[in-house]
């Protein structure tokens, strides 16, 4: 179970968007929707305006957004009154839960398609946490439960079934990055190296998949474009790549840099980094949206050198909005825009 720290740590927050990329008729005045939490309480921000998907009697987060229709799902995970928390999807706000609570879970990422509701992420047995895809609430297993793994993000496209996550080895206890489509797997990286995938994006038919590799004992931010690996940091400092957005020729991939003193939220476009933050203090992009022109980061930065000082921040094509008041650690974990 030592290998979940390494799992889990992070997985932040990832990808998860209407599945209408090419916006080709955006509106002028379009709908903002930012999920994540605030101190206990988990939240949907829409416009700016907060609303409530827990009471805060227990910890929670929201981690991904789908639009279909007039309906709003988001998926994550909130502590009930037992020792674990239970992941679970919010449909119009209304939660359904998909697993007891007899073992560590979480949902990190929500589709629909048609009347089915897909959702990724793991679910914990009596040895190991292993990666589940919920498709109308019942529970596949994806990955060998001897192993521990996750799933992070799922993309449908037609009738395909894309979704990414990471494995264990439980002999080696290497994490490999890996791919799923219709249930089948493919690994992103040979099992040499450390490495997570957090998120997936289908554009045609290129896959793109964003994630981490360590490599002579440096963590890269990666991203694999049909399985060919490209690195999007200088390789010289820690770096993740966290969300992938294609809009049209463009590829979006957000992140996290270590600049040697703190993390920077970034934003690559086609390969070229910008930061979001400079600092002093850090600062984590976690999802991002395109909608026409406009380029969509949600995410985090301190405002203090304590960990508890962390608001939740929504940045438009490089400008920052502040949704929490850091009286509570707050955190934007999905974005999506319609």
């Amino acid at each position: 179970m030592k290998n979940l720290i390494y799992l889990f740590a992070l997985s932040f927050a990832f990808f998860s968007c209407k599945k209408d990329s090419n916006n080709s008729s955006p509106s002028l005045f379009p709908t903002v929707y930012v999920a994540g939490f605030d101190g206990d309480t988990v939240k949907l921000w829409k416009d700016g305006i907060a609303s409530n998907l827990t009471n805060g009697s227990f910890s929670g987060q929201a981690r991904s957004i789908f639009i279909n229709g007039t309906d709003v799902y988001v998926a994550g995970s909130e502590f009930g009154p037992g020792t674990f928390p239970i992941a679970k999807y919010w449909k119009n706000g209304i939660a359904y839960p998909l697993t007891n609570g007899n073992a560590e879970s979480n949902a990190f990422s929500i589709s629909v398609a048609g009347s089915d509701i897909y959702v990724a992420g793991y679910d914990g047995g009596p040895v190991n946490a292993y990666t589940k895809l919920w498709k109308n609430g019942v529970a596949n297993v994806l990955a060998n439960p001897a192993n521990v793994s996750n799933a992070t993000s799922i993309y449908v496209s037609g009738t395909d079934v894309y979704v990414a996550g990471t494995e264990v080895d439980a002999s080696t206890y290497i994490s490999t990055a890996k791919l799923w489509k219709n249930g089948i797997a493919t690994d992103l990286t040979n099992g040499t190296n450390n490495a997570s995938a957090f998120s997936v994006f289908v554009s045609g038919s290129d896959v793109y998949v964003s994630g981490t590799e360590i490599i002579a004992g440096v963590q890269l931010a990666r991203l694999w474009k049909n399985g060919v690996a490209t690195t999007l940091n200088s390789g010289t400092n820690t770096a993740y790549a966290t969300s992938v957005f294609v809009s049209g020729s463009d590829v979006y991939v957000t992140g996290i840099e270590n600049d040697g003193t703190h993390d920077i939220a970034m934003i690559w476009k086609n390969g070229a980094g910008t930061a979001l933050n400079n600092g002093p203090y850090r600062g984590y992009a976690n999802s991002v949206f395109v909608y026409g022109a406009d380029v969509y980061v949600a995410g985090f930065e301190q405002t203090g050198s304590n960990s508890n000082t962390a608001v939740a921040k929504l940045w438009k094509n490089g400008v920052a909005t502040v949704l929490t008041s850091g009286t509570h650690v707050g955190e934007a974990l999905a974005v999506l825009v319609q």
